[in-house]
């Protein structure tokens, strides 16, 4: 099924399946608390802190998260800001501003998340999708027209 939907749609899919995991999860209060923390941090928050949170040792929470909601916090994570760049697509002026307020540290970063759930870079998707590359740059216009 994930091979017909797209990109987009593989992303979805991926987060639906993990949010129905979560869920799994709420019997486990540790972990509760750890999936909570990193919706809330947007998925910004260290592995240090989110054991700090769920009250375990690091190591102890990744092996419990893991086996609760069949990812890491990490891959949570990273799933959560990939999500997070796509609704800031919608408004910045470029994959950078985006990145930025997904909550990426670095541009690299981005990209390499961006290709393993997406299985493309940035550009290669901007490409393919003349209406997100003409969206961008009228943003772009826009912010300019109205900064003047």
């Amino acid at each position: 099924m994930l091979h017909n939907t797209g990109e987009a749609g593989r992303l979805a899919c991926l987060a639906a399946h993990v949010w129905g995991e979560v869920r799994h999860a709420q019997i486990d209060p540790p972990v509760a608390a750890a999936v909570a923390a990193l919706r809330a941090s947007e998925g910004r928050i260290p592995l240090e802190q989110l054991a700090g949170v769920a009250g375990l040792p690091p190591r102890t929470l990744q092996r419990r998260f893991a086996s609760l909601v069949g990812i890491s916090p990490r891959t949570l994570a990273a799933v959560i800001r990939v999500r997070r760049l796509f609704d800031a697509l919608e408004r910045a002026e470029t994959w950078s501003a985006a990145a930025q307020e997904a909550g990426y540290f670095d541009h690299p970063q981005m990209v390499r998340e961006f290709r393993r759930f997406i299985g493309c870079t940035p550009s290669e998707f901007a490409a393919g999708r003349p209406g997100l590359a003409a969206s961008l740059v009228a943003n772009l216009q826009d912010a300019r027209t109205a900064a003047s």
